[in-house]
């Protein structure tokens, strides 16, 4: 005979399957879905949503969990006690938000990636602004009912991960932007001479059999994934046995969607690791949260993909492909040019000194948009002087700024800060691996990316949902996010690089 228990995990494992299918769906309007088909996906995956919604509500899905809650802690494994919390947590959220409004959300989600689309192909932000208004009032509403002792904002930030408030990112950032504009004039005092990244014809067929060499050595199975191409790179999928990510191609810039792939396989690799037990598909099993999510991404991106030992193994790679544009260079000149700090106009292209930069803008404009600082309709204005106020220049088009990221085409506010905190947590977590695994970079030279992928599967993907983000922090660097280990890692590389 079935146990509670038993009854309340194939309940969870049915909901995380239609959870999958939205997910899916959501990739392929992002990828493959002829631009026709926008409206008719629009309303699937609103009605999906709504059932969704309506079955991870049902009386009696709540009444067994505080059932099983009320049974205590003591009657439970970890992983199946954990589950009765995430249960509760997420039954407790989902009730808050009347039917009504996750409907209201889901339709305006439909329409946003392609009003986000249309705007930025024609270089037009008037074409989004109505629907982003839209998002931030119903964003505000469902903040409202989730917490109304809580400021919207915070709330929002909570939706990506639990944890850390605006007072604390505030802090953090103040400390960061400091840092970082004192290694930023050690740079710019440097005289040091550094190759400029050949532009020029990286033919897309070769960039395509390029990267797919590359994400394989890093460990990304095409047994249960694959790579495609979007306006936008991104990992998305319906469960880790089909887990698909994207890039972009540029035929004048080979860099875009070389460090795109690696920073999207970080992501995949993650979602390819967790949990394939008898406590697969339950939320234990799940992805932590955005901040370790992009801590394995940008780990893998920042401390591994642009590394020397990486360069080492990678850049004989690009030359078997593109002899011609890279005659003349040794691995140490891609090293310094892959490494070479300026102003970049798009987020996802910029330099580790500068991308900091790049998420306080947003972050602070979000802020801004929901205390009422600033409306909508002046935002592309906003956008342009807080960029010349923070990074040095201001876009040349809509665009390639307040048009350039397709987050706020999906509502996902707060989503940005958890990119800064994810590096910094993996760059301490990188740390950690490299001193557990003295030989690790060494192994990078040839090829060998099996220790961190290891050490990251182990310490951080088979964890699942088991601890909060700070505690699984806490727990594997000894520390909790940490902006003087991050900016020290930073000036020691880059002294290194520019010789300052």
């Amino acid at each position: 005979m079935e146990t509670k228990y038993q009854k309340l995990s194939s309940e969870l494992k049915r909901l995380n399957s239609l959870a999958g299918i939205l997910g899916h769906l959501g990739w392929d309007m992002q990828s493959m879905l002829p631009k026709g088909a926008f409206s008719s996906r629009q309303n699937q995956m609103t009605n999906l949503t709504c059932i969704l919604h309506e079955q991870s509500t049902d009386e009696e899905l709540g009444q067994l969990i505080y059932e099983l809650f009320d049974e205590g802690q003591s009657q439970f494994n970890q992983y199946q006690w954990r589950n009765i919390l995430l249960a509760k947590q997420n039954f407790e959220d989902s009730i808050k938000i009347p039917s009504e409004l996750i409907k209201r959300r889901a339709q305006i989600s439909g329409l946003g990636f392609q009003k986000w689309l249309e705007a930025k192909e024609n270089n037009s932000y008037k074409i989004f602004a109505p629907l982003l208004q839209q998002y931030i009032d119903i964003s505000r509403e469902c903040s409202h009912h989730l917490d109304p002792e809580k400021h919207p904002y915070d709330v929002c930030l909570d939706s990506f991960e639990k944890g850390f408030s605006s007072k604390d990112i505030d802090l953090i950032f103040l400390e960061l932007k400091s840092g970082l504009s004192k290694i930023y004039s050690k740079i710019q005092s440097s005289q040091k001479s550094i190759k400029t990244l050949p532009k020029g014809k990286f033919d897309i067929s070769k960039q395509i059999q390029l990267i797919d060499e590359i994400a394989t050595t890093l460990g990304f199975d095409k047994n249960i994934g694959r790579i495609d191409t979007s306006s936008h790179p991104f990992t998305g999928g319906g469960h880790n046995t089909d887990v698909r990510m994207t890039t972009r191609y540029d035929e004048n810039d080979l860099s875009s969607a070389l460090l795109s792939i690696i920073h999207e396989t970080g992501h995949a690799i993650y979602e390819q690791g967790r949990m394939t037990d008898q406590y697969q598909d339950t939320p234990v099993s799940m992805a932590l949260g955005m901040v370790i999510h992009e801590s394995q991404s940008l780990l893998l991106e920042r401390r591994v993909g642009q590394g020397e030992q990486f360069i080492n193994y990678c850049f004989p790679v690009i030359k078997k492909y593109f002899p011609e544009q890279f005659e003349g260079w040794t691995n140490h000149d891609y090293y310094l040019a892959i490494n070479k700090v300026g102003p970049s106009e798009l987020r996802v292209d910029s330099d580790e000194i500068t991308y900091p930069l790049h998420i306080i803008l947003r972050y602070e404009l979000e802020k801004e948009l929901f205390n009422h600082v600033i409306k909508v309709e002046d935002l592309n204005e906003a956008w342009n002087e807080k960029s010349r106020l923070l990074l040095g220049f201001t876009p040349k088009s809509e665009s390639s700024g307040v048009l350039q990221d397709a987050h706020w085409g999906d509502g996902c506010f707060g989503y940005f800060p958890v990119y800064t905190l994810g590096a910094m947590a993996g760059s301490q977590m990188y740390d950690i691996c490299l001193k557990e695994n003295p030989k690790l970079e060494a192994n990078f030279k040839n090829g060998d990316f099996s220790e961190i992928k290891t050490w990251l599967n182990q310490k951080v993907h088979l964890k699942g949902q088991l601890k909060s983000a700070k505690e699984l922090i806490q727990e594997l660097t000894n520390s909790s996010i940490d902006v003087n280990s991050y900016l020290n890692y930073l000036d020691n590389k880059y002294q290194s690089v520019y010789e300052y």
